[in-house]
């Protein structure tokens, strides 16, 4: 009896790490036939639709993704752009934990996961990712459209498997970005 728990506790394990590792490094792939927007992220296969108007907005991202968001091409926390500079105004550098504005700061941050076809996004996204998770607090400015995962399922082992998503977003299709500062200093 100890022998299949054990078995079955590994085979849990193996299924996590999977999960979390399988699709790192891939590029992503969408198609679109006007009601729904496929996407694939390596071995991640969403039905997406469009739920909004494409926007182009700046923001202040303030995190990166960690080990195991592979779904996505991209997954960053932001702040609005607008609203942080208000921020950096009222409380100075809100992005030090000790500051008042941290809280406030907290409470304006969003997390996108992003998706994208075109390659030279996808570089730039992965190089704002990097520079976020090395705490430095880029500027980029995107044009996305908001999406809404309808289905996921991911392949392991060569079969197919549902995807709990309903919890995941918001998500976008990032159509254009560009980093306007690298890393913003709000008095550090």
């Amino acid at each position: 009896m100890k022998m299949r728990k054990m078995i079955k506790f590994l085979a849990m394990v193996f299924m996590a790490v999977s999960l979390l590792s399988c699709a790192g490094g891939s590029t992503t792939e969408v198609q679109e036939d006007g009601q729904y927007v496929y996407i694939t992220v390596g071995n991640n296969n969403l039905t997406t639709e469009v739920i909004g108007k494409e926007i182009t907005a700046s923001y202040l991202v303030v995190g990166g993704s960690g080990q195991g968001i592979k779904h996505s091409t991209s997954f960053l926390s932001v702040i609005p752009l607008d609203a942080a500079m208000g921020l950096a105004e009222k409380y100075g550098d809100f992005r030090d934990c000790d500051s008042p504005g941290a809280s406030a700061g907290k409470k304006n941050t969003t997390s996108m996961f992003l998706y994208t076809v075109n390659a030279d996004i996808e570089r730039e996204l992965k190089s704002i990712d990097e520079l976020a998770k090395a705490y430095n607090d880029p500027i980029i400015k995107m044009s996305l459209v908001e999406i809404k995962i309808v289905e996921h399922t991911m392949t392991l082992l060569g079969k197919e498997v549902d995807v709990n998503s309903s919890g995941l977003g918001p998500n976008y299709l990032v159509t254009g970005v560009q980093l306007i500062e690298e890393n913003h200093s709000f008095g550090k």
